[in-house]
């Protein structure tokens, strides 16, 4: 899985002309000093900042004119963020600069996109949804200070959000999936399109009922011949009406084509990704041995002939299904043809009867049949609004088949994912942290089932629950790792030494990182914020260190110059 590799940051502060650049490593990351309150969190959550989350800065620092330059990886697509206020601007490879004036919305989901994470939430005190801010995907790697007493509460830019954690937890757990919310967005589009198409019909049937309580024919409008009158409204009523009743049962033909069209359109994506997926199975299948363990369950799963035959047969299925739903739409398609050209016709000759035949009244004012008829009675327009009403509810009749179907979409998407084999490995790696860290994984069982149960992970006093919060963050970390579903993000610690932790505690949790979160052959990113004690010196091995001095602070007046030129330097190239 492509993991996201932070290479370096440059931060500026323009109100005290101070900044400083800071490269990191790979792979491990020490951020330590002899001292506490020099910056050691701050720098973390610099980082955090640069990419568009809120983690929470100190008064002061807010008022420093902030900006920030990160230069980044995933897999190997290098990317540079610029960050000055809320305006972000982003740049991949030698492709242009992007900019975008807040980090809400369109910058949110193109993050997203690149980090292959991006679940949709309801806003607080509104029916509207949005894609989460970077904050739902860093917060699953991020251990501030204020989450060792409660987890989930590292960063603050979901605050806008109506009770996200649940579905945040299981989008990172992989209970619920990139496919599942991209069904959702679209399911949410439907909604707030049929909202706006029943405000239209609304207002029809307002219309209608308006007619018919308050209108009445006026004698005053026009005087007209009898005659005259009785005679052009005898004929013409009886072709509009006719036409009318003729159009109306066209369009219902044309409404259920048009249905039935849009639910076989939608199926050709679904089959052609399975097709393309099982083609990826079966080469993927090529270079496995004849026995393959599950990753998860560790079970032995057959790979011979036979096996991956199988495959080819699922897709020559779908090949099928595919061919027949095509077939399907070309006969939907020379229906729609035929009809069309019957719908056009009588269109046009209600519009020639409308427009084009022209009376006088008795004082010489032209006007048209339409106008005519309307000074004696209110039937010609109720009957066009009925007509527009009932366009308006065939297109909502659509919308809601469209949002029927994408709900069945979304709860298959749901039952495809083995949750019980996600829970487990969960489970399983949260007993292997909980050993290493000295903790009774006993008691958890009893109460915790999944990565969801986050609350009920708290065991002992203050430094148990420390120990508990990290091991149950990264128990979660090492499912994210297995699942192949997001982007895996820099794993961040800031100072679990400072939870009154006991020299046995503190050597168990450097063992934890050490040897179960490091992986040396594939460099999954760490940052550790500490006070520099000797229990420390394992993990020094190997890792980038940043000592920062207290005479100094996290920035200086020299580094100035140099950093504002280079930041200047990416928006120029």
């Amino acid at each position: 899985m492509a993991k996201l590799i932070v290479k370096q940051l440059t931060i500026i502060a323009e109100n005290e002309k101070k900044a400083k650049r800071f490269l990191f490593g790979p792979g491990k990351n020490l951020i330590t000093s002899d001292f506490n309150t020099v910056g050691k969190s701050t720098l973390v959550k610099m980082l955090l900042w640069s990419f568009g989350c809120k983690p929470s800065l100190d008064s002061d620092w807010t008022k420093l004119g902030l900006k920030t330059a990160v230069e980044f990886s995933v897999g190997k697509t290098e990317y540079i963020l610029l960050r000055q206020d809320n305006q972000m601007s982003i740049k991949r490879g030698k492709s242009s600069w992007v900019t975008f004036p807040k980090i809400t919305g369109d910058y949110s989901k193109l993050l997203g996109d690149i980090l292959q994470f991006s679940p949709i939430f309801k806003l607080k005190n509104s029916e509207n949804h949005q894609v989460s801010t970077p904050d739902g995907y860093f917060m699953a790697y991020y251990l501030d200070q204020q989450c060792w007493q409660g987890a989930w509460n590292s960063l603050n830019g979901l605050e806008g959000f109506d009770k996200y954690k649940t579905n945040l937890i299981k989008a990172h757990a992989g209970l619920l999936t990139k496919e599942y919310f991209e069904c959702q967005n679209k399911e949410l589009a439907a909604q707030e399109e049929k909202k706006n198409e029943e405000e239209t019909l609304e207002k029809y049937e307002d219309a209608v009922r308006l007619i018919h309580s308050d209108c009445s024919p006026s004698d005053d409008l026009f005087t007209i011949d009898a005659s005259v009158f009785n005679s052009q409204r005898a004929t013409l009523q009886n072709r509009l009406l006719h036409l009318q009743k003729r159009q109306s049962i066209i369009w219902n033909k044309l409404a259920k084509l048009y249905n039935d069209r849009h639910c076989l359109a939608i199926q050709i994506p679904v089959i052609e990704s399975n097709i393309k997926e099982l083609e990826k199975d079966y080469k993927f299948s090529l270079t496995l041995d004849h026995v393959v363990s599950c990753p998860i369950c560790n079970s032995q799963i057959p790979n011979d002939v036979i096996n991956r035959a199988s495959i080819l047969s699922d897709k020559d299925t779908y090949e099928e299904q595919l061919s027949e739903v095509k077939s399907r739409l070309g006969e939907l398609d020379k229906e729609i043809i035929d009809l069309q050209p019957e719908y056009d016709s009588i269109t046009t000759e209600i519009d020639e009867i409308t427009n084009n035949y022209i009376s006088e009244d008795k004082e010489g004012n032209r006007l048209t049949v339409m106008e005519f008829l309307s000074t004696v009675g209110e039937k010609t327009i109720i009957d066009k609004l009925s007509i527009n009403r009932n366009l308006q509810e065939q297109k909502v009749l659509l919308i809601s088949t469209q949002i029927k179907e994408l709900n069945k979409e979304m709860k298959q998407i749901s039952k495809s994912i083995n949750k019980d084999a996600i829970n487990t490995f969960f489970m399983k790696m949260l007993k292997e942290v909980d050993e290493v860290l000295g903790l009774d994984y006993g008691f958890v069982s009893e109460k915790v089932q999944s990565p969801v149960d986050y609350k009920k992970v708290y065991q002992g006093g203050a430094a148990d629950i420390t120990r508990s919060v990290l091991s149950y963050y990264s128990a979660l970390y090492l499912l994210i790792r297995s699942q192949h579903n997001e982007v895996v993000g820099p794993f961040i610690i800031d100072t679990p030494q400072q939870q009154g932790q006991s020299d046995d505690n503190e050597i168990n949790i450097m063992n934890l990182i050490n040897n179960k979160l490091y992986d040396s052959h594939n460099e999954y990113q760490i940052f550790l914020c500490a006070k520099n004690e000797d229990v420390l010196d394992t993990y020094k091995l190997n890792a980038m260190v940043f000592d920062l001095q207290k005479s100094r602070g996290l920035l200086d007046a020299s580094s100035y110059e140099e950093c504002v030129e280079n930041f200047n330097n990416y928006l120029s190239n």
